[in-house]
């Protein structure tokens, strides 16, 4: 039987036949889902980062509702994938937790390494930038050309911070220039948190064993 999230983006020929069923819930909710058991977790199946010499693997750039199916989890089946990086903060999971570890190397879905920016969405971009974001400020950013852009335009703002649920690519070149520093937040300052991440192989990259990056706490 299988149970469907609103986070899935799929269709089930079984729920017609009464072997799946639909259940609509926010993204952010479904840790307290697992936790309470009202989703009970027969089998986790999650993609990890290489156990170190140590035996510890990372949930890599996605953090989300993996830890919590994870820890309520009968059983775990993990892919074990090199190009997954390793990410610090509460991502750490010991082999030990997994059932069945198997190995593959392939590339993580992600959009291509360079997009262009329409005329359009610079305007937008610069709007932004210039009239909404002060220096110091933390910002709350997802995917895509507005988001992106608007980055692109803050290339002389100071002393930015991030603190997101969603972080994608368009942060690279603003961390790596000094713009974004977390110097100012109140709440880990320091340090660019964020939950889940999606890129490039470049940023996939970027995002390996980088201190600065730390996968936030999940809320029960």
């Amino acid at each position: 039987h299988k149970r469907i999230s609103q986070k899935e983006n799929c269709k089930v020929n079984g729920e017609v036949s009464g072997q799946a069923d639909y259940t609509p819930v926010f993204l952010s909710d479904m840790p307290s889902y697992f936790y309470s058991k009202n989703f009970p977790v027969d089998v986790a199946m999650i993609s990890v980062s290489p156990p170190d010499e140590r035996g510890f693997c990372t949930f890599g750039p996605n953090l989300d509702t993996s830890k919590a199916a994870v820890e309520m989890a009968n059983k775990v089946i993990a892919l074990v994938n090199p190009r997954i990086p390793v990410t610090h903060g509460n991502t750490l999971l010991h082999q030990s937790r997994i059932d069945y570890m198997v190995e593959c190397d392939r590339e993580l879905y992600g959009p291509p390494e360079e997009t262009t920016l329409s005329e359009i969405e610079t305007k937008i971009g610069k709007l932004i930038a210039d009239n909404l974001v002060e220096n110091g400020a933390t910002l709350q950013l997802g995917i895509g050309a507005i988001p992106d852009s608007s980055l692109v335009a803050m290339k002389n703002h100071k002393d930015l911070g991030v603190h997101t649920e969603l972080l994608g690519g368009g942060v690279i070149d603003l961390i790596e220039k000094g713009v974004i520093n977390n110097s100012k937040k109140s709440l880990m300052p320091g340090k660019v948190v964020t939950t889940f991440a999606f890129g490039s192989p470049k940023f996939y990259r970027f995002l390996h064993n980088n201190p600065m990056i730390r996968k936030g706490i999940q809320l029960s």
